[in-house]
C-alpha cells in the first residue's frame, strides 16, 4: 500500500472539450477538483495550464494562466491533436487528450464522414479531405451527408475543378440522406466531367450524399465545388432531358421522351400546363396536355412528330404553365438530330450495359488495334451503303482532341478470329483522320469517308488509335465479355511506350482472339445497293408487279429466293420455288433477291398493292 501525505500536483482537468470554429480550435475545460496521486490538493494553487498541439508531425506548447477555461486557438487549415495539463508549485498535473479536430474556414465542407447542415443565402465551399491546396490521401472510405436546413431547400452542388485516380478512386453522389437513396452516378477523371458542372438534389429531404473511396496507389488534386441551397419556390414544373432518336427516316415517325419535374412546394393539376415539342425556329412539332403531378414528382412525356425532309435540324421541348414562379427553366437542353432520307437504315448490334475499356480502341495505352466481326444475322440486312459507324459509350471522364484514328472493314465468311485475323491491307480503309472524345459525348461517332459498299456478309472492322499520352482507365465504351461458348470475334493489342509502333498488317493480330467486343451502330443508305446485281434479261422474270397475291417466279439455275421488307428485314426465304403468295404482306415496296446456283445474286423491286 502507498500513502500519499501532503500538497499533491493537479489531477487531469474536468470537461475538456476541443470544437471547430471559423478556422479556430475553441477548447474549453474546468480546473482540477482532485490531486494527481490522491494526496492533499487545492485548485487554488494551479500556477497555469499547458496545452500541446500536435498535427502528427511537430508539436507546439501553449502556456495560459491559471484563471483560463477557455482558449481558441488559431493554427491554420489542418487536422489537430490538444491535449492539456495543470501544474502548480509541486509539478505538472495529469495530462488528458481530446480526439482530432480538423479546423477549417467555417464555410468549407470536407469530404470526411458526417452529416453537415448547410443555410440557405450562403454559398460553402466543398473540398475533398485534404483542402484546396493538396493531395487528397489514400485508403479513404468516408461518407457524407448535405442536408439543407429550410426543410423547403434542396442541396445544389457546381463542381469547379475535378481530378481523381482513374484506376480505383471513385466519388459516388446519391440522390437524399444515406446510400440507400438513388445512384446519380460514380465518377472518377482527370479532368472536371460535365455532370458534375451542376447537381441538384430532387429528393424529398433536399439531401445530397458523398462517398469517397480511394486505393492504395497513386493520390490527386481531388476537388472544389461550390454549395448553396436552392429555395424551392410555390410554384415550379422544370424541364430536364429530352431523349429519342438521333436520326429518324424521313417520312415515319419519330418518338422522343421528355421528363417534367415539379420541383414546387404545390401540386399541379393536369388541366393547368402542357408539354410542346419545337424545332430550332420556334415551330411546333407536337404537344401532349399535362398529367396531375405532386411536389417532388416527375413525369416522362412522350411526344412524336413526322420529319418530312432529309437534313440536319434541332428541336427542343417546353412545358407550358402560365401560374409557374420560374419560367427559366422549362425548357430543355436543345437535342441536334439529323434525318436520313428514305430508304435508309440505323441498325445496331449489341444493347449491353457492361463497360469496355480495350475496343474498339483503348485509352490506357497510346497505341492500340482492334478487329471485331459482326456477324451478318446481327445486321440483318441484305446490303446496302454503310456511311458511319457509331460506338457508344457508358462514360467518359478524359477529354481529348485530335485524336488520329484509322478505320478498315471488309467481309468475311470467317465466324471467329481463332486462327488468323485479316490485315488492313486486304480490307477498305474507310476513315482516316482525327477526332476528338468530349465528357457529355454518350456516342463516339465516325461520318466514313469512303462509304463501303456492304454485300450481306460477317462484317469486319479494324480500329487503329494513335494518341500518345493518353493513358487514362476512364473512357469506357458500351459491349460485352461474352461467354466462354461465344465465338472468339474479336483481337485487339496495345502499347504503353510512346516510341512502339503498331502494325495493322500483323497477323495474327494480338495474342490471341476473345469474347470481348464492343457494341455498334452501323449507319446504312439504299438498303439493297449492298447486294451484287447482275442483269440478264429474260433469264429471270418475276410477276405481276405490281402484285395484290401471287408472285409468280420464272428462271433456270435458281438455288434460293429472299424476299425483303423496304426496311431491308428478310420476310421470306426459301429454296427454288415459282411463286409467292403475298396476299398477307402489307402493302408497300419489297425487293426480291433470287440466287443462282453460281451463286449470282439477282435483285428486282416488287410493289405490292
Amino acid at each position: 500500500m502507498q500513502v500519499y501525505v501532503g500538497d499533491d500536483a493537479p489531477g487531469a482537468v474536468v470537461d475538456f472539450t476541443v470544437t471547430q470554429g471559423d478556422s479556430q480550435a475553441l477548447l474549453s475545460w474546468k480546473a482540477p477538483e482532485v490531486g494527481k496521486y490522491g494526496g492533499t490538493f487545492d485548485p487554488a494553487s494551479i500556477t497555469g495550464y499547458v496545452i500541446t498541439r500536435s498535427d502528427g508531425t511537430t508539436s507546439e506548447t501553449i502556456a495560459q494562466p491559471a484563471s483560463a477555461t477557455t482558449y481558441a486557438d488559431t493554427p491554420g487549415f489542418g487536422t489537430y491533436t490538444y491535449s492539456i495539463y495543470a501544474e502548480n508549485n509541486v509539478g505538472k498535473g495529469t495530462e488528458v487528450s481530446a480526439d482530432p479536430i480538423i479546423v477549417k474556414p467555417a464555410d468549407w465542407i470536407l469530404m470526411v464522414t458526417d452529416e453537415v447542415v448547410i443555410e440557405s443565402g450562403k454559398t460553402y465551399k466543398f473540398y475533398d479531405v485534404s483542402g484546396p491546396d493538396a493531395y487528397y490521401p489514400n485508403s479513404r472510405n468516408d461518407t457524407l451527408t448535405i442536408r439543407p436546413e429550410n426543410p423547403d431547400g434542396l442541396v445544389h452542388v457546381a463542381f469547379k475543378s475535378f481530378e481523381t485516380d482513374t484506376w480505383g478512386d471513385y466519388l459516388y453522389i446519391f440522390n437524399g440522406a444515406s446510400v440507400e437513396s438513388p445512384a446519380i452516378g460514380q465518377y472518377t477523371s482527370s479532368s472536371l466531367p460535365s455532370e458534375l458542372e451542376s447537381i441538384e438534389s430532387t429528393s424529398d429531404d433536399g439531401a445530397l450524399t458523398f462517398v469517397f473511396v480511394s486505393d492504395i496507389m497513386s493520390r490527386y488534386e481531388g476537388w472544389e465545388a461550390d454549395v448553396t441551397v436552392t429555395d424551392k419556390k410555390q410554384n415550379d414544373l422544370v424541364g430536364g432531358s429530352l431523349e429519342g432518336d438521333l436520326y429518324p427516316a424521313a417520312q415515319s415517325e419519330a418518338s422522343y421522351t421528355f421528363q417534367v419535374m415539379n420541383k414546387g412546394i404545390n401540386a399541379v393539376a393536369a388541366a393547368d400546363y402542357a408539354v410542346k415539342l419545337f424545332d430550332g425556329a420556334g415551330n411546333l412539332l407536337g404537344e401532349k396536355p399535362g398529367v396531375d403531378i405532386e411536389s417532388m414528382q416527375s413525369v416522362e412525356f412522350t411526344l412524336t412528330f413526322t420529319p418530312t425532309e432529309a437534313g440536319d435540324y434541332q428541336i427542343y421541348a417546353e412545358v407550358e404553365y402560365a401560374a409557374d414562379n420560374d419560367a427559366d427553366n422549362n425548357r430543355s437542353a436543345t437535342l441536334s438530330i439529323s434525318v436520313l432520307a428514305e430508304g435508309s437504315q440505323f441498325v445496331s448490334v449489341g444493347d449491353h450495359s457492361e463497360s469496355v475499356l480495350v475496343t474498339p480502341v483503348s485509352f490506357m495505352s497510346g497505341e492500340s488495334l482492334s478487329e471485331t466481326i459482326y456477324f451478318k444475322d446481327e445486321i440483318g440486312i441484305p446490303g446496302g451503303q454503310l456511311k458511319s459507324l457509331t460506338y457508344p459509350l457508358v462514360s467518359v471522364g478524359t477529354a481529348y482532341a485530335n485524336v488520329p484514328v484509322q478505320i478498315w472493314v471488309t467481309e468475311t465468311e470467317l465466324e471467329n478470329l481463332e486462327e488468323t485475323s485479316i490485315p488492313a491491307s486486304e480490307m477498305t480503309l474507310v476513315y482516316d483522320g482525327t477526332t476528338s472524345i468530349a465528357t457529355d459525348d454518350s456516342e463516339w461517332v465516325f461520318p466514313l469517308s469512303t462509304p463501303y459498299n456492304y454485300k450481306g456478309g460477317n462484317l469486319v472492322v479494324l480500329v487503329y488509335k494513335r494518341s500518345a499520352g493518353s493513358t487514362s482507365y476512364d473512357v469506357n465504351f458500351r459491349g460485352t465479355y461474352g461467354a466462354t461458348t461465344d465465338p472468339k470475334r474479336s483481337r485487339y493489342t496495345s502499347t504503353f511506350d510512346d516510341s512502339e509502333v503498331l502494325d495493322p498488317e500483323a497477323v495474327p493480330l494480338g495474342y490471341s482472339a476473345g469474347t470481348l467486343w464492343p457494341d455498334v451502330k452501323l449507319l446504312f443508305t439504299d438498303v439493297t445497293s449492298g447486294m451484287t446485281q447482275v442483269v440478264r434479261p429474260a433469264a429471270v422474270r418475276a410477276y405481276p408487279n405490281p402484285v395484290s397475291g401471287i408472285l409468280h417466279i420464272d428462271g433456270d439455275g435458281l438455288s434460293q429466293i429472299e424476299l425483303y421488307n423496304c426496311a431491308g428485314q428478310r420476310v421470306y426465304v426459301s429454296g427454288p420455288v415459282t411463286s409467292i403468295d403475298m396476299t398477307a404482306c402489307p402493302a408497300g415496296i419489297y425487293y426480291l433477291k433470287m440466287v443462282t446456283d453460281e451463286g449470282v445474286s439477282e435483285v428486282k423491286k416488287i410493289v405490292k398493292n
